[in-house]
């Protein structure tokens, strides 16, 4: 839509006839008309007097330059005014273009086309910026994503208390042979959905999936007082999840807290991951905890003393890492 502005009623009928059979024209005899119609209904471009009663084009402007949603919209000046000055001042004020009057219709008609079509253009290029930006926000995490996009890198780091969550489906195997990729893909999509949220509103980072497998991260890239808490409580919170999605539905959970190194590795198809022996043991303690619960490194049992309930769940053995003595939070 093409707002056009001039207290000349001529000069309205004249512009009007011009523009009508290309575009949808909307006419304003001021300037406090016009900013009333382009709030109301935005245009694509303004046509613009200079010289009107009250608020003049200048003054019109200025206004749709400061309004966060109108900023954009391309302004070309239609006026007698020809001095240096006065172009300059339009230009200085946000405008696109400044055509004098007496009135050259082809001309106008060019410039008119010109702009909308690079207004076009800038909208399907932030359009595209934005898909980008909301992928890169889903490949990795925001802190991340922030950092790659303010430095075209992101650094490999090492982060000495970070706590994190693996989450393990229980039985996952024996319920899929029996059910088509049809009924296993959606089911385990609406699963991952569920504990993303969760992930989410505990402040943890999603890490990745793996087959039915989930990993996260609390105090990754964003600090917080209290990581191994916080992974803790996501992960009884999925654990309570995941029955809403099937019944019956079980998972284990490991949560460690410790040293880990952070960063980028791969080209083509990039990831962000975290490594160390914190990573590790979180893995094997997914694998050996019982359902429903989540199972950490007894040695971590006082950082959550008076937050949750926490109790001694024996000896179990950790691939490669021998016997270690557990925990088990409970939701109770």
């Amino acid at each position: 839509m093409v707002l056009v502005v001039d207290d000349e009623p001529a000069n309205l009928e004249l512009l009007a006839r011009l523009l009508k059979s290309d575009y949808d024209v909307r006419l304003a005899r001021s300037g406090e008309k016009a900013l009333s119609l382009a709030r109301s209904n935005p245009p694509d471009l303004v046509i613009l007097d200079v010289e009107m009663p009250g608020l003049d084009g200048y003054g019109v402007c200025a206004v749709l330059a400061g309004d966060p949603v109108l900023r954009d919209v391309p302004v070309i000046f239609l006026t007698g005014r020809s001095s240096v000055e006065d172009e300059a001042r339009g230009f200085a004020l946000g405008a696109v273009d400044y055509v004098h009057k007496p009135l050259s219709p082809p001309l106008l008609m060019a410039r008119v086309k010109t702009h909308l079509a690079l207004r076009a253009a800038i909208d399907v290029a932030r359009r595209e910026k934005q898909n980008a930006d909301r992928l890169l926000e889903v490949v990795l995490p925001r802190a991340a994503a922030d950092e790659l996009r303010l430095t075209q890198r992101v650094a490999a780091r090492r982060i000495d208390n970070m706590a994190v969550l693996f989450v393990d489906l229980c039985q996952f195997t024996s319920w899929s042979e029996s059910l088509a990729p049809e009924e296993i893909v959606p089911t385990l999509h609406q699963m991952f959905l569920e504990f993303e949220g969760i992930t989410k509103a505990h402040g943890l980072e999603k890490l990745k999936t793996v087959g039915h497998g989930y990993m996260a991260g609390a105090g990754l890239l964003s600090p917080t007082e209290n990581p191994l808490y916080d992974a803790v409580r996501a992960g009884l919170d999925m654990a309570t999840a995941v029955s809403q999605v099937v019944a019956g539905w079980q998972v284990r959970v490991g949560v460690n807290a410790g040293p880990v190194v952070a960063g980028i590795v791969g080209g083509e198809r990039f990831q962000f991951d975290v490594w160390g022996d914190t990573v590790n043991v979180a893995a094997r303690l997914a694998s050996v905890g019982n359902p429903g619960v989540v199972t950490i490194p007894a040695s971590l049992q006082p950082l959550l003393e008076g937050k949750l309930s926490v109790r001694r769940a024996g000896i179990r053995t950790l691939k490669g890492k021998g016997d270690v003595e557990v925990a088990e939070a409970t939701a109770d």
